[in-house]
This record gives C-alpha cells, structure tokens and sequence, in this order.
C-alpha cells in the first residue's frame, strides 16, 4: 500500500480525464473534430500501458537465434565480444558494477567457458561514471568476473560507435575475426548495427537480459508506466542518430541476424 499511494492521485486524474473524453464525445452537446487536449490525453493514455511499451521493446529488440543455431555459429567464432553498461558509485568513492553490465559479463564468461573461446570485454570510463575512481568500465567487470577466461580489455570508448571501432581494432590486433556479440536485448539492434559498420563480422548475438513476457496486467493503465518508455526512445533515437550520422547504415540496423 506505501509503494502504490503515491501514485493513488496521478491514476485517479488520469481516469478522471479518461472518462471525461468519453462522457464528452458521446453527448449530444459535442460534435465536430477531436481536441488538441483530447488528443495529449488519448496520447497520454497509450503510454500508460505497460504492455504496448513491451511490445515495442519486444519489436525493437533483435530476435536471439535458436539453440542449434547459436551452437553451430559458437563453433565457428574466434572470440566473444560483451559490451559493458555502466558502472555504480556509491560515497563518491566506492564503485561498482552495474547489474545489466554484469549480467551481460556473466552471459559472455558462461559462452566463453562452454566453447573455450576468449573474451573482449569492452568499456571506456563514460560521463564520469567511475565516480573519479579512475577505473574504465571494462576493468570494474573484469574484476567483478574474477574468471580464468582469456580476457581482452578494450578501456577507452565512451559510446556503442566507439565500443565497435576500438572493439575492431584489437580484434585485428589479435587475429580474431568471427565474433559472439553479448547484450542486453533492447541494445543488441544498435549494437550489431555498430559491429557490422566497423567491419567487425557478428556470426551470432547472444541477450544478457531474459525474454520480454507480456501479462494481461500489463494492459492496465498506469500513470508511472509512462517511464517505461524512457529505455525504448533512447534506444530508438539512439539508432536513428547513428544512422543519420553514418555511423552505421540502414542494412546493418534493419537486416538483423543471418
């Protein structure tokens, strides 16, 4: 009951508002085109709902291959490639691991281990993220694994376009062509797109996140909903912004996975 008061009176205007729409179209006293603020409502509304934020996630997302594929693939790559997501800092002085960058860590480290292959990790030290610690993304997830994997470090990109072209750089350094790419699934569309533009061949994608459920309680709106759509513009707008900027091109962000 404390976690759901809060939003007691958001919800409840935004019904009010809902139901004023409809009470309003179906008199007789209102007749003629819908309403600016009808339309922000209506609008407003459609956002609320949990479910078709999934649904685009869901749609956004590229598919993961099935099992025998994603094996067939593992057993012709040279590395895997794990992009890291941010570190946490707490006191101003103690960092951390961010959840989604260590789940993606240990996606990579289970691969890596199963086909005996090595591991890149890469991550720079993005908008001060390391607390002024002095610690690179990369590092902070290589300690926190603590793995006996060969691991590669990649300590000095900033953004997914940067990711990919040092990312390709020490794979060339290194002889290693054919490539695993692990991610979260909402990233892994910008991500592969990235690779791709920087010549770097991604056989096969594996999501460090579980698979996007829809439940019919997710169809109910709610007011606070509305911030689940945060993840899917940056990403979107992300992706739109590369390809504008020709970081990567339209086949790379819209082919997919072979």
């Amino acid at each position: 009951m404390r976690e759901l008061a809060p939003m007691l009176l958001p919800n409840l205007v935004l019904f009010v508002l809902v139901a004023g729409i409809i009470v309003r179209r179906f008199t007789k006293s209102v007749r003629g085109r819908i309403s600016v603020i009808e339309i922000c409502v209506l609008i407003l509304l459609v956002l609320s709902i949990r479910g078709i934020s999934k649904q685009a996630e869901r749609a956004w997302s590229l598919e993961e291959p099935s099992v025998a594929v994603f094996e067939q693939a593992a057993l012709q790559a040279d590395a895997v490639v794990v992009l890291t997501a941010g570190i946490e800092v707490y006191d101003e002085q103690i960092s951390r691991t961010s959840s989604e960058s260590l789940l993606r860590g240990l996606r990579a480290v289970a691969i890596a281990n199963e086909f005996s292959l090595p591991l890149v990790i890469s991550g720079g030290i993005g908008g001060g993220s390391d607390g002024g610690a002095g610690i690179s993304e990369a590092e902070a997830l290589a300690q926190d694994l603590n793995t006996h994997t060969r691991v590669i470090l990649e300590t000095a990109s900033t953004s997914t376009a940067e990711n990919a072209a040092n990312t390709r750089e020490i794979l060339v350094a290194e002889g290693l062509e054919r490539v695993i790419l692990v991610t979260s699934r909402l990233h892994s569309r910008r991500a592969v797109a990235s690779l791709r533009a920087a010549g770097i061949d991604v056989i096969a994608y594996a999501a460090a996140t579980p698979p996007i459920k829809i439940e019919g309680t997710d169809y109910l709106p709610l007011i606070g909903n509305v911030a689940d759509w945060s993840r899917v513009n940056y990403e979107i707008v992300g992706s739109l912004f590369y390809l504008a900027k020709g970081r990567v091109g339209i086949g790379d962000l819209f082919r997919g996975l072979d």
